[in-house]
C-alpha cells in the first residue's frame, strides 16, 4: 500500500493497532450493540452459504478468508469453530492483533487452531487463485483504504470468490469521504475514506458482485455503515 494523498495509509494503520490493540479490543467488547450487529451479519452471510447453524451438514470444507480480523473475537472464532468452515485465513496488519487471536486460538483448542491460517500483511499485496474462496468478510477493515484502493480491492476480492456461490460480507461508511486522518482515536492515528453508499453499490456491482443484502445502520458512539452481501455472478 503506498503513500498518497493521505501519507503511508498503511503505516497509519499498522502504528495504531499494534500499539493501541488491547484498548482497541477493549472498546469493542463493550460496545454490545455493535457486537451483536457482527454476529447478526456473519448469520446472514452463513444463511446465504445454506449453513446457517443447525442446517443440515450436506455442504462443507467451506474456504474464507476473513481480512483486519483484528484480535479474532467473536468472528474468526465462530468461523473456525462452524463445521462447515473446512479453513479460515486471518488476514491482519498487525502483529499485536494477531498475537492476541493467536492466544485465543490456542485456549479455544486443537480444532480450531488448525483451522486458522494467520496471514500479517497489508491486504493489498497478497493474491489467491480465482475462484477459490467460498466467502470473505471484511468488517471496519476495508474503510482503512483510500478510495481508489477500495475499488481495486473489491474487484480482486471478486476474482477470489467461487462464482455463483462466493459471497462478500463487508460494511462502508455511507456517507462520502475522500478520506480523513483522526490523530487521535482511542488515543491512535487512524484514517478512513468511504466512497459513500450510492457509488459503493456501484463498485460492488461492477466488480461483478450481486448484493443480495443491504442496511444502512448507525451504531451507537460511532459511525453510519452501510451493509452488504454481495454474491460473485
Amino acid at each position: 500500500m503506498a503513500s498518497g494523498k493521505f501519507g503511508n495509509v498503511k503505516h497509519i494503520s499498522t502504528e495504531g493497532y499494534n500499539d493501541h490493540a488491547q484498548s482497541y479490543h477493549d472498546w469493542t467488547q463493550s460496545r454490545p450493540e455493535g457486537l451483536e450487529i457482527r454476529q447478526n451479519m456473519v448469520s446472514k452471510l452463513l444463511d446465504e452459504l445454506g449453513v446457517s447453524e443447525g442446517a443440515s451438514d450436506k455442504i462443507h470444507g467451506l474456504r474464507v478468508l476473513e481480512l483486519g480480523c483484528g484480535a479474532g473475537d467473536p468472528i474468526t472464532l465462530r468461523l473456525a469453530a462452524h463445521p462447515a468452515v473446512a479453513s479460515v485465513v486471518a488476514n491482519d496488519i498487525s502483529s499485536s492483533m494477531l498475537a492476541m487471536l493467536q492466544t485465543s486460538l490456542t485456549t479455544a483448542g486443537k480444532t480450531s487452531e488448525d483451522k486458522v491460517e494467520i496471514l500479517e500483511e497489508d491486504m493489498m499485496a497478497f493474491d489467491f487463485e480465482p475462484g477459490t474462496l467460498d466467502a470473505v468478510i471484511g468488517l471496519y477493515s476495508l474503510i482503512h483504504l483510500e478510495q481508489d484502493q477500495q475499488v481495486e480491492m473489491v474487484a480482486k476480492i471478486s476474482r477470489w470468490l467461487k462464482p455463483g456461490t462466493g459471497h462478500l460480507l463487508c460494511c462502508f461508511a455511507s456517507a462520502e469521504s475522500l478520506g480523513k486522518v483522526n490523530d487521535n482515536f482511542l488515543g491512535m492515528r487512524a484514517f478512513w475514506s468511504s466512497l459513500g453508499t450510492t457509488k459503493t453499490l456501484e463498485m460492488l456491482k461492477a466488480a461483478g458482485l450481486e448484493v443480495v443484502y443491504q442496511d444502512v445502520i448507525h451504531e451507537h458512539g460511532d459511525a453510519e455503515f452501510l451493509w452488504v452481501i454481495a454474491r460473485k455472478a
